[in-house]
């Protein structure tokens, strides 16, 4: 199978920034983190409002050369195509496990990515 390279990641709120690591595995799922329901007088609601889209998932991280392990609490620059927008900001919310295997070092990252937040 050919070798398909899906994306670059670029870390930001570390001393380096990493160009030398492929995405292998990325994951996100899309819900809602206020959700109003409005009831009529008989107490069936009539209707919802979804607010405050969030994005949560994983990205792994496979490294060719060169090794800087993430924090949580930094951000993570990535084009995933989820948004509709060119780039995408994503909070790391936790640094999962390391491992080594063929000589090349991957790292599990937990990201986060709230509607409304322009700054992190």
């Amino acid at each position: 199978m050919a070798a398909q390279t899906y994306g670059t990641a670029l870390l930001a709120g570390i001393s380096v920034t990493v160009t030398s690591a492929k995405i292998s595995n990325f994951n996100v799922d899309q819900s809602c983190a206020n959700v109003l329901e409005a009831e009529n007088e008989s107490g069936i609601v009539c209707t919802r409002r979804y607010d405050d889209i969030t994005n949560e998932g994983s990205i792994t991280l496979r490294y060719i050369s060169g090794y800087v392990l993430p924090t949580a609490g930094t951000t993570l620059v990535y084009d995933s195509g989820v948004t509709g927008t060119a780039t995408t900001t994503w909070e790391i919310t936790k640094v999962g496990k390391a491992s080594v295997a063929r000589g090349f070092r991957t790292v599990e990252l937990s990201i986060k990515n709230s509607e409304g937040i322009t700054s992190y």
